[in-house]
């Protein structure tokens, strides 16, 4: 069943925040920075060496240059306040952090040039990562699940989100409103309630390329938003809604993209002018799983527009794009005891890397299992999630194997697998 009628207004100023537990400044001691962490003065750094809990908000930055690394520490929250807060900064940046129970995750206000990234954000009552006023900020890397909203823009321009993975959340993988000339580009967005991705409203000229949206209630939707570019997506398994719902909305274009086991592939609807969905041959349009022949001059196109409410594709692909066997590479980066414990304990630590070769991103790249000879048995609970791998970069894992007294070396066999930019699964070796 299609909901075309559904709009979601998405109006959300700078939220408000109490007194936080830590502030973090620029000055000989960071702050607050010893509470929790290391602070480094050169470096204008903050490294979390224990996790941290508070009752309301948690930690301020408070000076442009900031850098907090959450080491995989936790912040946890009593479902209060942000967890993490800047405004009017410039060159913040904020890592590999554990945050959770908080109204809102980790929130911008009025800055710049701000880097937030490897990041988890879950249990959040509001938005798991959200930017308002803000420019040139990169969001990348990061996983936001199980909150009432993934990632989101507010009258934020010129920003990039990439590689993120939003999933499980009441309301939307990632939304950009009133936000313009953005980049959303190879995320994994999925089990949303709502939406995938979300342009809502007077959301203009930005670029969703590259992106796995499945299994949400609609994949990707555009409401008074303009001028975007919809491109190189695969969309499938929508639900309730359309694959793509675009509502009021003019001069976009969506091309190339795979529509793929949705409820309904398509909708257009209420006066939308000027939105293009296939170039003039050879740049053609969408593949749509459910309209793929006939093609009897063999040119790869299928001889008959695909229509759907509201619109047509004038030249549909017959076979997906974008499709085929990620090119993955896997070495081994470090071998050690990470302890005098695990020395003890003969447990041994391999970190190994896995590469991306190839020219399209991966996604849902995990090592599934590990066997080894000499008695050495792999004592690590696997899956281990590696998560999305950008064309032409790596992804590290570590596996530990309980090691027999007397045995001073061992071969290690290591299955791996990952889905292409169709969402097809392959298993490695």
């Amino acid at each position: 069943m299609a909901i075309t009628g559904l709009a979601l207004l998405f109006i959300m100023p700078a939220p408000a925040h109490a007194a936080a537990a830590f502030t973090i400044t620029n000055d000989s001691t960071g702050g607050d920075c010893a509470s929790f962490g290391t602070w480094d003065f050169v470096n204008h750094s903050c490294t979390m060496n224990v996790d941290v809990s508070t009752g309301s908000d948690g930690i301020v930055i408070a000076a442009d240059g900031i850098m907090l690394d959450g080491a995989h520490h936790t912040l946890t929250g009593s479902g209060a306040g942000n967890g993490i807060y800047f405004s009017s900064r410039t060159g913040v940046t904020v890592k590999d952090l554990i945050v959770k129970n908080y109204e809102m995750g980790i929130v911008g206000s009025s800055s710049d040039e701000a880097f937030i990234t490897g990041n988890s954000v879950s249990g959040i009552t509001i938005q798991g990562i959200y930017l308002s006023n803000s420019t040139n900020c990169d969001i990348s890397g990061n996983t936001s699940e199980s909150n009432y909203g993934g990632i989101s823009l507010w009258q934020s321009n010129s920003n990039v989100i990439s590689y993120n993975i939003t999933r499980q959340n009441y309301l939307q993988g990632i939304w950009l409103s009133e936000s313009s000339n953005n980049t959303v580009r190879g995320n994994q967005t999925s089990n949303n309630g709502f939406f995938g991705i979300v342009l809502d409203p007077n959301a203009r000229s930005n670029t969703i390329d590259s992106n796995l949206v499945r299994s949400n209630a609609t994949g990707i939707r555009l409401w008074i938003s303009d001028g975007n570019v919809i491109t190189n997506n695969t969309i499938s398994n929508v639900i309730l809604n359309a694959g793509i719902d675009l509502n009021d909305s003019n001069d976009n274009q969506i091309i190339h993209n795979n529509f793929l086991s949705n409820d309904l592939q398509a909708v257009f609807c209420c006066f939308g002018p000027g939105n293009s969905f296939s170039d003039a041959a050879p740049g053609g349009g969408n593949y749509w799983g459910d309209w793929t022949s006939p093609d009897n001059n063999n040119d790869g196109f299928v001889d008959y527009a695909y229509e759907f409410m509201g619109g047509r594709d004038e030249l549909p692909f017959t076979t997906p794009l974008n499709c085929g066997k990620p090119d993955l590479a896997l070495a081994t980066t470090k071998t050690s005891w990470n302890s005098y414990a695990d020395y003890m304990d003969r447990i041994l630590s391999v970190e190994y890397e896995v590469d991306n070769r190839g020219t399209k991103t991966t996604y849902s790249a995990q090592l599934t299992g590990s066997s080894a000879n000499n008695g050495v048995i792999c004592a690590t609970a696997e899956p281990v999630a590696l998560g999305i791998i950008p064309e032409d970069a790596s992804k590290s894992g570590t596996l530990k194997y309980l090691v027999p007294n007397g045995v001073v070396a061992f071969i290690a066999s290591i299955n791996a697998s990952a889905e292409d930019g169709c969402g097809i699964g392959y298993i490695y070796p």
